[in-house]
């Protein structure tokens, strides 16, 4: 996940997540749930995650909340099918 990310000004959540994402963490780690994850826990990290770092959320860095979205929308995607295996 190659994300151009300016986070000046960006609270200390959205900076480990920024961080998370520039180190190319496993899609569990950039949610913050360890690996024996379950369904439950994956549903209520993406909520937490997703309407910390919404577009809508974001203003001045819409374009950046945007990406990060759609990493957070792949990140639970993949682990989504790791439950259905």
């Amino acid at each position: 996940l190659k994300v151009k990310i300016n986070n000046q000004n960006a609270s200390p959540a959205y900076q480990q997540f920024i961080k998370g994402i520039q180190d190319k963490k496993k899609p569990q780690e950039l949610l913050g749930i360890n690996v024996n994850f379950k369904e439950d826990d994956l549903k209520a990290a993406f909520k937490k995650c997703a309407l910390l770092f919404h577009p809508d959320r974001n203003k001045g860095r819409e374009e950046e909340a945007a990406a990060l979205t759609k990493c957070l929308y792949e990140a639970r995607r993949i682990l989504e099918k790791t439950l259905e295996i």
